[in-house]
């Protein structure tokens, strides 16, 4: 046994200093790293990234669209609303590097302007405040405050801070309700206001539109496709067809007395909350024409089915009855007389 041992260990006076050099290296190492302070856990993360070659090429890539997007449309001489009918659809060239849109708007800063970072409601309604009123920023911010509280949003002094992300579609719908009402308008157009809300958020914002409407005395100009809700809020209703009026009355007497064929088969239309009431639907065949190319004559004689030759080659004049007017070829005072025509 004890010569095992000793076969197994070399004598110390045949060792040479170079045996021990890669063991003094490791220790040296380990040593260093002993000394070496703890990183935190965004140093470490930092260290990580900065290996990551693919990562860095990418926030590289990142900052340059983000500057260039805050800093191009303040940079660039061609607004982003700035509107040019006459170079309407253009292809991409020096000019207009993306080429302009059926406005005749520039899409590269468009592009870029839509690509800034959200701004925050406070922001939105302050800056056009500051713009329109020429208030202070302190001015400015009281004014929004309270028109946020005007329209129901809870909290208005929290929420100014908010983005739009941050609201309910029925809540951004009033934000945009108290950015028209900043200025202290006389007439307001609402465009199809409630077409991307449910049933009952609708009924509130058109509430709140009504209530706002007495208190401020406004005038407002109701684009909407749901006709009860146009019945609801409105006095006076227009029929619209292919871009042309073919219809206006005061509201009641147009739902309940309608003259005009189109607007006949639309309030058919209506759904009716009474399963004892069996209101005839009025079904319009074809396709609808293109307002591009629209059909000689009335523009509603491919669909009605009381078109007649007249119909087909002249266009009917606008008629005044008492308080209503209505562009039928077989109208009168007391309502329409056509016959409907085998086609």
């Amino acid at each position: 046994m004890a010569d095992m041992q000793h076969s197994a260990v070399a004598p110390a006076e045949n060792l040479r200093p170079e045996d021990f050099a890669p063991l003094t290296q490791h220790a040296a190492q380990q040593g260093s790293e002993a000394d070496r302070p703890a990183l935190g856990y965004w140093q470490d993360a930092w260290l990580r990234f900065k290996k990551d070659k693919i990562a860095m090429l990418a926030l590289a890539v990142i900052v340059c669209l983000v500057l260039v997007a805050i800093f191009g449309p303040i940079l660039s001489s061609v607004s982003y609303a700035d509107q040019d009918l006459a170079q309407a659809n253009q292809a991409p060239s020096m000019a207009h590097w993306f080429g302009t849109d059926n406005l005749g708007r520039d899409l590269f800063i468009r592009v870029l302007y839509g690509a800034r970072i959200s701004l925050s409601i406070g922001h939105q309604l302050t800056e056009t405040l500051r713009l329109h009123k020429s208030m202070t920023k302190q001015e400015a911010e009281a004014k929004a405050v309270e028109m946020l509280g005007l329209v129901g949003i809870p909290f208005p002094e929290k929420r100014l801070k908010d983005y739009p992300h941050q609201f309910s579609g029925g809540m951004r719908q009033r934000v945009m309700i108290a950015m028209a009402l900043a200025c202290n308008p006389k007439v307001i157009i609402c465009d199809e206001p409630i077409s991307a809300l449910d049933v009952s958020i609708q009924a509130q914002v058109v509430n709140l539109l009504s209530r706002l409407q007495k208190e401020l005395g406004l005038t407002y100009l109701f684009i909407a496709h749901d006709l009860a809700m146009v019945r609801y809020i409105s006095q006076r209703v227009a029929v619209m067809y292919l871009g042309k009026i073919v219809e206006v009355a005061a509201t009641e007497e147009l739902y309940n007395h309608p003259f005009h064929p189109y607007t006949q088969a639309l309030l058919s239309a209506i759904p009716v909350p009474d399963p004892d009431d069996q209101q005839q639907r009025i079904h319009l065949d074809g396709e609808l024409p293109s307002p591009i190319n629209p059909p000689a004559g009335c523009h509603f004689c491919t669909r009605c089915p009381y078109a007649t030759d007249k119909c087909r080659t002249e266009e009917p004049a606008m008629q005044t009855f008492g308080d209503r007017q209505c562009a039928c070829h077989y109208v009168d005072a007391d309502g329409f007389h056509g016959k409907a025509v085998q086609h």
